[in-house]
């Protein structure tokens, strides 16, 4: 994969180069992109009327950086390399799975993450829509129990792969401005692709209308 580039003229985010696909690996709290819906591990399909997939990055760089100073126009595919899985503690209060790093390494027999298909070798993105990249597991853990106090509790899981091709350009300054807030009222169709208008300038940022999907 290819590097992070700077955060383009104000927008709040970053990608990354994976498998000839161009992806958000960074969006940055209370910037412009957040405000309009962009989440990591988005897939970013055209930016306004030029197709970006296969591209090196320098060129979408150029792609980006050449649009409207006061607005930017993206079309996103929702985060088609991540796996959302939903599940409830047993009476031990356990989940089911055992993690280091963020990382799941072990799924345990009879429990609900077993049940659910809960993979291995996978990273913990989000949890029931709160972005917890960057955290430690035991911040990872207490997000864990104050979710199940409401009952079930919805995981976002990254393939190993793409998670470390994601992040191993970003340090421990860009986590912590990373964008942790709740996503709540985004959907999560794998299959959606949203066209996204930005404007630095203002606090209140459009989604174009056009929208297709795909129902598997």
């Amino acid at each position: 994969s290819s590097g992070i580039n700077a955060e383009y003229g104000g927008f709040g985010f970053k990608v990354a180069c994976m498998d000839s696909g161009v992806y958000v690996v960074h969006v940055a709290a209370d910037g412009p992109a957040v405000r309009a819906g962009l989440r990591y591990g988005d897939q970013l399909l055209r930016v306004g009327e030029e197709y970006c997939s296969a591209l090196p990055l320098v060129r979408v760089e150029e792609m980006v950086e050449g649009a409207a100073s006061d607005e930017l126009v993206l079309f996103v595919r929702d985060r088609p390399n991540e796996k959302m899985y939903t599940l409830l503690r047993d009476s031990r209060g356990y989940f089911g799975f055992r993690i280091r790093g963020a990382q799941i390494i072990e799924v345990l027999p009879g429990t609900s993450a077993a049940r659910n298909g809960v993979p291995t070798n996978h990273f913990i993105t989000e949890i029931n829509g709160q972005n917890v990249m960057g955290w430690d597991d035991t911040k990872l853990r207490d997000r864990m129990d104050a979710a199940a106090v409401d009952g079930a509790v919805t995981f976002t899981l990254l393939q190993e792969r793409a998670y470390k091709d994601f992040v191993k350009d970003i340090g421990e300054s860009l986590f912590a401005t990373m964008d942790h807030s709740l996503n709540f009222s985004i959907p999560i169709p794998s299959v959606s692709v949203d066209s996204f208008s930005f404007n630095p300038m203002s606090s209140v940022l459009n989604t174009v209308t056009e929208k297709t999907s795909t129902e598997n």
